[in-house]
C-alpha cells in the first residue's frame, strides 16, 4: 500500500482499504472473543479492540518486505501487515496448519512472507529485535524499514532505552511505534513514575487511522544520510480506545490509548513524503 496511489489521502479507494482493514480486525477479534468464552479457543488472547487504527494506518505506509515485530497484543499488527487470518485462526486453535505450527498460540504468530518476524509476549523483547533487523538492513543495503510495536509497559524497560539510543546513533530505519493507554496493565503513567517526560510529543484527535498513517509518514532524515547524529524529535500522537481489559474479554476497560510513534533518524524537516521511503532512503 506504499504506492503514490496508496499514499493520497483523499483516494476513495485507499480510505476503502483502511477501513476494510480497520473492520476486518475488529470482526475477526470480536469472533475471537466468542469462542474463548465458549471455550474453544484455549491459549491466552489479548484484543486489540479499539486499537484498530494504529497497524492499519502504520502498516498503510509499509512495504511487503519491511519487518514488523509485535508484543502480546498482535493480532491485528498480523493482519494490517497482510498475514493469513485463516492460519491466525488456526493457531489459536492449536492446528499444525496454524502460523507458527500451532505450538505458539495468539501471542506468537509468524508470517515471514509478509515481514512479520514474529510477536513475542515478553514486554519489550521485540524492541531490540527490530534495531537487529534494521542494522542488518542498513549493512545490506536492502532498502526495508523495521518496523517495532509495543505498549506503554515496555516503555520502563531498559531495552526500550538501549534500543532507540542504537537506533539514533547508528541511523537505523527503524520505526518505534508506542500504543500508550497510559496504565501498561493496571497502574497508572503517573504512578509509575514522574511527570516530567523527556520525549517531546504532538497530540492529535483526528481520525486515529489517518493520523496514524501520517506520522509514519513524516519521519525526517539527514541530508543523504551522512551518518550526522540527529537533532532532538518530535513523537506525533493520535487518540483510540482499547475496549477489553489487558488479559480477557472485559468490556468496557475505559482506558485511552495515545499511540506514540517514535522515527529515528529525525533531523530537520525535509518535503512531505512518505515516513517509509525517508527511512528506506538511508540503507
Amino acid at each position: 500500500m506504499s504506492s503514490v496511489v496508496a499514499l493520497n489521502r483523499t483516494n476513495p479507494l485507499f480510505l476503502r482499504g483502511l477501513y476494510t482493514t480497520m473492520l476486518r480486525i475488529r470482526r475477526t477479534e470480536e469472533c475471537v472473543a466468542e469462542l474463548v468464552e465458549k471455550g474453544e479457543i484455549r491459549c491466552p488472547c489479548h484484543l486489540c479492540i479499539g486499537q484498530e487504527a494504529i497497524a492499519t494506518g502504520v502498516c498503510a505506509v509499509l512495504r511487503t518486505d519491511d519487518y514488523v515485530f509485535g508484543g502480546h497484543r498482535s493480532h491485528g499488527h498480523y493482519l494490517a501487515k497482510g498475514g493469513s487470518l485463516k492460519e491466525m485462526m488456526a493457531e489459536l486453535f492449536g492446528k499444525s496448519t496454524g502460523c507458527a505450527r500451532g505450538r505458539g498460540g495468539s501471542m506468537h504468530l509468524v508470517a515471514p512472507e509478509v515481514g512479520i518476524l514474529g510477536t513475542v509476549p515478553i514486554v519489550a523483547a521485540t524492541i531490540p529485535m527490530a534495531v537487529g533487523t534494521g542494522l542488518a538492513s542498513k549493512l545490506r543495503k536492502d532498502g526495508r524499514v523495521s518496523v517495532s510495536f509495543f505498549g506503554d509497559g515496555a516503555v520502563d524497560e531498559g531495552t526500550f532505552h538501549e534500543s532507540m539510543n542504537l537506533a539514533a546513533t547508528w541511523i537505523l530505519p527503524v520505526v518505534f511505534v508506542c500504543e500508550n493507554n497510559l496504565y501498561s496493565s493496571h497502574l497508572h503513567l503517573l504512578e509509575r513514575r514522574g511527570s516530567n517526560g523527556a520525549l517531546k510529543t504532538t497530540s492529535s484527535r483526528a481520525p486515529t487511522c489517518m493520523a496514524c498513517r501520517e506520522s509514519a509518514s513524516m519521519g525526517t532524515m539527514p541530508p543523504k544520510c551522512t551518518g550526522r547524529p540527529p537533532k532532538p524529535f518530535s513523537a506525533p500522537e493520535a487518540a483510540t480506545d482499547r475496549l477489553s481489559s489487558n488479559a480477557g474479554l472485559t468490556a468496557g476497560a475505559g482506558t485511552l490509548a495515545l499511540p506514540t510513534i517514535f522515527i529515528f533518524p529525525s533531523a530537520g524537516r525535509m518535503k512531505p513524503r512518505s515516513g517509509a521511503e525517508k527511512i528506506r532512503s538511508c540503507v
